[in-house]
Formats: structure tokens, sequence, C-alpha cells
């Protein structure tokens, strides 16, 4: 192998890569690959010759090694344990509930961000599901019962609250008339026409004033003029834990019997006339069944001497309205024979509280 000189230079090792070039005559040389594609002559023969571009070899890319197959579809421990946590939290609520939906959440994140090594989507979505779902179900199991208690311990409040100003506007009527109101308006015979709620309207209120002199009080409770008036029944006598009532009736009523606070006279008692004590004597209640609100229609004592048809939807009680204007709650489970006494407002018994 001959290297050409002259108008070459010779090799160095900064040359590069070596060119090999040859000729038609069998003479073979090399020069550096700064000459590629340049003319030169053949030494031996003269033969015009161009050296060819040099061809550098790459290197094959090194292997890398392949993740293993197990790597790839890895489940994550997240997910496992957010559904774990979610199938508990129907017994240990927001416990377990709570740290499911969390777990879920990550797990989700982590096998996003995975790019396929980590499986158990659904896992962890389950998961997540089931701790909103058992934290949710359970405690409104529990909250049900603690908010029935929450409303009906409201109605009671706001039934105490219409009874008592009805107590107070009837003792209103009593000091501007000297005597509490008769159980029902009445014509020059004493038939009944009206209920006493529609007497006291003027102690109510400026609204229920105004109402009360729309009312014909010649007329009865449902004579063509009057009936109209029916379904403007002021709220104060509507009891709030009644959502079934009928529209313009009431379960406030008087009790009325010849020892009762209404005797059923033209002309209610007077004060002095309650000899047992206001504190003691009862003179509205609750009763179980609805009436018309203008209907002089009201509690009166049945074939049984305790049978007064007291009744409300309030769990174990009823509501009851004292000749004081006190308004106290009177337990279903009272003796029969104490809640006789307390009808009476002159019969000397002795009522001992509690009640």
């Amino acid at each position: 192998m001959t290297i050409v000189t002259g108008q070459f230079d010779r090799l160095t090792e900064s040359d590069g890569v070596p060119i090999l070039v040859s000729c038609h005559c069998g003479q073979t040389f090399q020069t550096g690959d700064e000459f590629a594609g340049r003319r030169t002559k053949c030494p031996d023969c003269g033969r015009q010759l161009v050296i060819a571009q040099a061809i550098t070899t790459v290197a094959p890319p090194t292997p890398q090694p392949s993740r293993k197959e197990n790597d790839e579809t890895e489940t994550s421990t997240r997910a496992i344990a957010s559904l774990i946590f979610g199938l508990t939290s129907f017994l240990c609520l927001f416990m377990t509930g709570i740290p499911a939906i969390i777990l879920g959440g990550l797990a989700i994140s982590d096998i996003k961000k995975s790019q396929g090594r980590l499986r158990g989507k659904w896992l962890a979505v389950f998961g997540v599901l089931l701790g909103m779902l058992g934290s949710t179900a359970v405690t409104l199991l529990i909250a049900t019962p603690a908010f029935r208690w929450i409303r009906e311990d409201h109605f009671q409040s706001q039934c105490h609250a219409n009874l008592g100003r009805i107590g107070h506007a009837i003792h209103q009527f009593q000091w501007d008339r000297g005597r509490f109101p008769a159980a029902a308006i009445t014509d020059r015979q004493g038939k009944p026409l009206l209920s006493w709620r529609v007497a006291i309207l003027p102690f109510l209120g400026k609204e229920e004033a105004a109402l009360y002199e729309e009312f014909r009080l010649d007329e009865p409770w449902d004579s063509i003029h009057n009936a109209t008036l029916i379904q403007r029944m002021p709220v104060v006598f509507a009891c709030p834990d009644e959502p079934e009532r009928p529209r313009g009736t009431t379960i406030y009523q008087a009790l009325v019997g010849r020892n009762a606070m209404f005797t059923g006279a033209r002309k209610g008692i007077k004060i002095d006339e309650v000899t047992d004590g206001t504190s003691s004597t009862i003179m509205l209640a609750e009763a179980a069944k609805s009436v018309i609100w203008t209907a002089p229609d009201e509690l009166t004592r049945g074939g049984n001497a305790t049978s007064w048809g007291f009744g409300s939807r309030h769990s174990g009680s009823f509501n009851t309205l004292f000749a004081d204007g006190s308004v106290r709650f009177i337990p279903v489970t009272i003796a029969p024979v104490s809640l006789v006494d307390m009808t009476t407002r002159n019969g000397g018994e002795v009522v001992t509280p509690p009640f």
C-alpha cells in the first residue's frame, strides 16, 4: 500500500479518518479525509482519480435492559387500601371513610404519573365512592333522629309561643271587659254563632283587629259572608306540627263545661270565679281533632269523666294554656284523676305538680 505524497500531506494522528484510494492499474494508496472530493493522479499510471468520501462506522446503540413485566402491572397499594377503608366506612363512618377518599385520590394521581407501571385505578375509584357513601349514609341514619328531635323541639316551642300569645289576648279581653270571653258569640236567643277565637281578634294585633271588623257578628260562622273569612285564619291559631291540617282549621280549643273555664253561657266568667286558682286550671288545650277556627266547636267532657279529647302530634305530650296565661306541656302519662282536677275552676281539688 502506497501513501500519496506531493500535493497531499502525510497523515498524522489529527488528520482524521484515512481514505483508501484504488486505481484500475492496481495501485492503492490512502490519504486524509480533508482531501475527500478532490482530484488526484495515480502515481503509477497517471490516471485522474476522485477521492471518495470517508465512510464512518456508527457503533450500534447499547441495548437497554427492559423493565420486568411485573413492574409494569404492579397494583397500587394505595388503591387497595382505599378500597378496604371504603368497605369498612359503613361500620366506622368518618374514621375510615375520609382515609378511603384521600388514599383513593392519591392512588389515582400516582397511577396517572406512573406511565403504565401502576394499575388499580378502578379500585381507587370504588374506594372513594364507598368512602363517600359509607360516611354519608350512616351519618344520615344517625343524624335523622337528632334532626327529628330538633324539629319537634322547634315546633313545640313555636306552638308554646302561639298559645302564650292567645293567653295574653284573652287576659287583655278580661282586663278590658271585666270577664273572660264566652265560649261563643251568640245571638239574642243564646244561639252560638262564632267562636271565642273571633272575639279575641282585636287583642291579637292590628291585622287581626282589621279582620275582626270584617265579620258580621250577628250571622253564624258559615253564613255566606262569614264563610269567606275562614281561609284567612291567623297563623297564631295554627299548630306548626300539623302540616296535613286542612286550611282554616285549628286544634287550639277551649274546655267547655259547667265547672270549666268556659261554661257555654252568653257571658264569660269573672276571674274571681276561678276559686281553684288560675295557675291550676286549664283554659285551652290542644285537641286530637281539628275544627274550623270560626265555628263555636270546642272540647267538652264525654261520657267518661276523663274523656276531653286532648291530643297532639307532639311526642309524648300536649300543650295546655292555663287561666293565668302560662303554657305547659302535659305528658300523656299523667294520671287521669290529676288531669280532671285541672279542668275544673271551682272543684276544690288540690293539684300536685309536676304536670
